[in-house]
């Protein structure tokens, strides 16, 4: 994303041809207004606040990365048309997955040329450390039902998309 603010009716307005009204536009925006998400270039770095929507973690039997996304979050998360993720290391002294999308193009996109859009979801250590012993392959995101105020463990697969490690 080359620019970002919030527009009318609480929408997220960019410059780069993502229609305004997208789910992860107004999932962007309200993170935004949280103050939990930052632009760099076309990256979509998300704050501590924002990474605690996610979950993430390893599905041992299936031996691959997990991104669990709590319920409310997944229909955002599923309309981008992401095509890879990344486990990375040593950027700005952190650890992150980052999602990929090739061509962020949705709707009724004005630009002509592919826009690539990448969003970073901060890591903790120790799933860092679980998550680099996998073999590169596939990350699944998963929906986590919220039952009771608590993320519920288990959830339903949204997307799969092929995954590998990156170190800086």
């Amino acid at each position: 994303m080359k620019s970002a603010a919030i527009g009318p009716e609480g929408r997220i307005a960019t410059a780069n041809g993502i229609e305004d009204c997208h789910p992860f536009e107004l999932w962007v925006a309200g993170c935004l207004r949280d103050g939990s998400v930052t632009f760099h270039g076309d990256d979509v770095v998300l704050g501590e606040k924002a990474a605690a929507r996610f979950a993430p973690g390893v599905d041992r039997q299936k031996k691959m990365a997990v991104l669990g996304v709590v319920e409310r979050d997944a229909e955002p998360m599923r309309a981008m048309p992401w095509t890879s993720a990344a486990l990375l290391a040593g950027i700005e002294g952190r650890e992150w997955i980052a999602l990929s999308a090739k061509d962020a193009r949705i709707g009724n996109a004005k630009e002509m040329s592919p826009r690539q859009i990448r969003l970073f979801i901060p890591l903790d250590l120790v799933v860092y450390e679980a998550i680099k012993e996998l073999p590169d392959g596939r990350i699944e995101l998963v929906s986590l039902p919220v039952a009771d105020g608590r993320v519920v463990a288990e959830g339903r697969p949204i997307l799969t998309l092929p995954f590998k490690k990156i170190r800086a």
